[in-house]
């Protein structure tokens, strides 16, 4: 990672305690003549429109922030992952399970960054997603976490078809299908049953949600493999992509899933086993 010379304060605008930090901390990183700025995390719009965007992006927020700084941040560089600044996440949230630092920690972690640089720098995989309508397709984007297709407001289950590699694999009546790359998979698929992937394995995990009398109750595919999803019955379903862009799904349209070449780095201080040890301490907290 070269010399940082610009820094980007982004906070979750419902935490006065995270906006006050990341002031003060903009404000300790211009007396060190580094160009800096504070935004509110939510305003991706302003985020994704920017010039040009810093050489460090700073996160002060839980996971959902974390995500939504992600998903602007590779807006701006148009999908190309070299374009996309790292982010030095910093936790106020409930879990904080993609977080580097507590806010207790961030001051003195900053000052180290600026002054030698990362430990080392993780690059995290995203999820191709394509949503294909009669043939044409209307809607695509990528995934940190996970591609959920669900039901919407109706309370009936669905009953949707599950292809990898263009083989039937299952067919299922359930509440909706979790698609995870390894970052997603201590999320929601966790939560509805699905394994825990350690985040250098280049695999997807496919965990069915509320499944009636499944014989796949769960499965993990390389990341190259294509996912596909479609509905066999009409119901009214949606797709949520890492729960920040929903889009209507109808029966007859197909929902593919890929591992990307994109990527969303961030900035480690720690050793490579920082992984186990926030398994244990964070998941473990929740639990």
């Amino acid at each position: 990672m070269r010399a940082i010379t610009s820094v980007g304060f982004l906070y979750h605008p419902r935490v006065p305690e995270a906006k006050g930090l990341a002031t003060q901390l903009e404000r300790r990183v211009a007396e060190n003549g580094i160009e800096s700025w504070v935004e509110s995390a939510w305003a991706t719009d302003r985020i994704a429109a920017r010039q040009s965007l810093p050489d460090l992006l700073v996160v002060l927020g839980g996971d959902g922030t974390i995500l939504r700084v992600a998903r602007a941040a590779l807006r701006h560089g148009e999908g190309k992952p070299s374009h996309t600044p790292p982010l030095l996440t910093v936790d106020f949230g409930t879990l904080g399970f993609l977080a580097e630092l507590s806010p207790q920690e961030v001051e003195a972690g900053l000052q180290r960054l600026l002054a030698e640089g990362p430990t080392w720098i993780e690059a995290r995989k995203l999820l191709h997603a394509t949503l294909r309508r009669d043939g044409q397709v209307i809607a695509e984007d990528h995934a940190l976490n996970d591609v959920v297709l669900a039901r919407g407001s109706s309370p009936q289950a669905l009953r949707l078809v599950l292809h990898v590699e263009g083989a039937l694999v299952e067919r299922y009546t359930a509440d909706g299908i979790i698609v995870a790359s390894p970052t997603g998979s201590t999320a929601y698929a966790q939560g509805a049953g699905g394994p825990i992937l350690t985040p250098d394995i280049e695999a997807m995990v496919i965990v069915p949600i509320a499944p009636h009398f499944a014989l796949v109750q769960s499965l993990v595919v390389p990341s190259k493999s294509e996912v596909q999803l479609s509905a066999s019955a009409s119901r009214d379903m949606v797709i949520a992509i890492d729960g920040q862009r929903h889009l209507r799904f109808i029966e007859g349209d197909t929902l593919q899933i890929s591992g990307s070449d994109a990527v969303v780095r961030f900035v480690r201080l720690g050793g490579h086993d920082y992984f186990y040890e926030n398994f244990r301490r964070k998941l473990g907290r929740a639990s």
